[in-house]
């Protein structure tokens, strides 16, 4: 059982978790994707916007991503966590095709005192 001061504890880490994290957007439109390449930290979220006139979707099989089918005007959101790059496509038009670099996060080197 947790109690108030633990669940409050465990919102405040995921917070400062994700406080440097990013949004970024990716339109549909003209049936590509634009930009292209995306380059994110993990914990960063990308909303894809569908501006085309034409239902599209986002599918990275490999990375196990599905947006499932967004008509015009519809938007999808995944936060990115830990993880390799990857390519992505829409399977109702597969010439349209983007990709996700995945940076991974690297931590300031620590100085030592000479003192």
């Amino acid at each position: 059982m947790r109690t108030a001061a633990g669940v409050l504890s465990l919102c405040l880490i995921a917070a400062a978790q994700n406080a440097g994290a990013a949004d970024h957007r990716v339109l549909i439109q003209d049936m590509a994707f634009s930009p292209k390449v995306v380059t994110v930290t993990p914990g960063d979220t990308i909303t894809w916007v569908n501006k085309d006139i034409f239902v599209h979707n986002v599918t990275a099989a490999a990375a196990g991503i599905r947006s499932g089918e967004l008509k015009p005007g519809q938007s999808w959101r995944q936060v990115l966590r830990q993880g390799a790059s990857f390519d992505y496509l829409c399977t109702l038009h597969p010439v349209m095709t983007g990709r996700v670099e995945i940076k991974s996060e690297i931590k300031p080197a620590r100085r030592r005192s000479t003192s």
